[in-house]
């Protein structure tokens, strides 16, 4: 439903006021200019020109708007009650001890903490001179709106679960009243602009949406109860590998907050989860762009990733991903295949006799890669190439991407780090894929080099740490 400046003086007043006098959005376009430093060719000029044409911003006395200038608190509050069309209001007291009654928004600030709005400082002040930020300003609108419920979840990097502000940063995103910048943030604790205010509270108050870019994915955060660099510690002290890796290796590899969401390295947080349809044609191009790729083990096989990964549930980039980077393409020994005389015990037992594959690295711990990941092979079946791919997505899925537990590992990430089983215990992660700290990024580089070799541009479902 499209709110007008009255319907929502209704909403804070709780009186039924008419909506009549709304301005429809061609409406400022072909007003005269009101300011001088806002030309149409402005990318908020309609913005600026309804918040003129409303009565809610009158603009500096030398004619000039100033878009680019940061906005203040004070200004923010006497705009907000504008746009609530002015209520008759006598404040029967000082709500902050930095806005007394000689204050030029004293009324305007005033109404604000009647209201609820605002809520102003821990020591009492509202800083009325001070520029007010994005996070801040969202939570203006958020309350002045009613506080409505949002689903929990937004698509900024830089707003994790965790934010002050996160539900009212969330809901103003929803509601089509912010895209945020182009890379994937809403940079909270910067000051709003003027021009942007002006988009902000036209699309509060009209319901017109901001014409966002599409996004092509979206982003799940989970909350870690402890930093960082403790999770880099811990993985110190639990891992005897790690344990004479340098700290600031491991941390760089654990730390995502320089990574941004739509980049080739973000993929290490995609939902494996998550099919992205490619098919057996384009995984076979994806195997055919390396030499290792078309003289190796894996050549062709792009119909039994596709097959592996509908059966078990898994991304098909990820699943070739994976057998490239831990087989080299299918070069590898133990992708090429061990021959199996049948008499020899295996974990006490005998298996048929036959050629065995291990694709994936299964069982190729450390301290015996070759004889581990042949014992995992012939202990599981994979006497065959399709048994191996099949047999490996099934094993994949069942322990890490789909289990049931808690600890489920869907993500490359996850899958290395083990971080829900740390921040469910407090203590080290242990159940990991790969030793490797760069694991996933080698899996992640992988994986984008399979969507680009097939011209694919993947709709991704991110699910991220949000360490505190």
């Amino acid at each position: 439903m499209v709110c007008t400046r009255r319907a929502i003086a209704g909403v804070l007043l709780g009186l039924a006021l008419a909506t009549a006098g709304a301005a429809t959005p061609t409406g400022p376009a072909q007003a005269a200019q009101s300011f001088a430093d806002v030309p149409r060719t402005h990318e908020f000029y309609g913005d600026i020109e309804w918040l003129a044409s409303q009565g809610i911003a009158r603009g500096w006395a030398d004619g000039t708007f100033r878009p680019q200038a940061s906005i203040s608190r004070g200004a923010f509050a006497a705009f907000m009650y504008r746009m609530a069309d002015s209520p008759a209001f006598a404040a029967s007291r000082q709500a902050f001890s930095d806005v007394d009654a000689t204050h030029p928004f004293f009324r305007e600030i005033s109404w604000l903490a009647s209201k609820g709005i605002t809520r102003g400082w821990a020591d009492g002040t509202f800083r009325p001179e001070e520029a007010i930020a994005r996070d801040a300003m969202a939570a203006f609108l958020y309350r002045q709106s009613g506080s409505p419920a949002t689903d929990g979840m937004t698509l900024f990097a830089d707003v994790p679960a965790h934010h002050q502000f996160y539900r009212e940063i969330t809901w103003m995103a929803q509601q089509g009243i912010s895209c945020g910048w182009s890379d994937g943030t809403f940079r909270p604790g910067q000051s709003t602009q003027r021009a942007a205010m002006a988009a902000f509270l036209h699309r509060f108050a009209t319901g017109e949406k901001a014409r966002c870019a599409a996004r092509t994915y979206s982003i799940t955060r989970v909350d870690v109860p402890f930093t960082v660099r403790q999770m880099a510690t811990m993985q110190r002290q639990g891992s005897s590998i790690d344990a004479k890796k340098q700290y600031e290796a491991i941390l760089a590899e654990i730390d995502p907050g320089g990574l941004q969401p739509g980049s080739p390295e973000y993929l290490r947080f995609a939902d494996l989860r998550q099919s992205t349809g490619l098919t057996s044609a384009q995984i076979n191009a994806f195997l055919a762009s390396t030499p290792l790729g078309r003289s190796g083990n894996l050549a062709g096989l792009g119909y039994l990733f596709a097959e592996a990964a509908a059966e078990t549930g898994l991304n098909e980039a990820y699943l070739v991903a994976h057998a490239v980077l831990e087989s080299g393409w299918g070069s590898s020994q133990l992708a090429k295949g061990y021959y199996y005389d049948g008499k020899t015990a295996v974990g006490g037992k005998r298996y048929p006799s036959g050629t065995y594959y291990n694709f994936f690295g299964i069982g190729a711990v450390d301290s015996s890669s070759l004889s581990g990941g042949r014992a995992m092979a012939i202990v599981n079946g994979w006497n065959s190439r399709t048994k191996a791919i099949r047999g490996a997505a099934q094993w994949i899925a069942k322990n890490y991407v789909h289990r049931t537990d808690r600890y489920a590992q869907p993500t490359l990430y996850a899958m290395k780090w083990d971080y829900s089983r740390a921040a469910a215990t407090g203590a080290y992660g242990w159940h990991q894929y790969a030793s490797d700290e760069r694991w996933p990024a080698k899996i992640a580089a992988l994986m984008d080099r399979a969507y680009s070799t097939s011209g694919v541009s993947p709709r991704v479902r991110y699910i991220a740490p949000s360490y505190r």
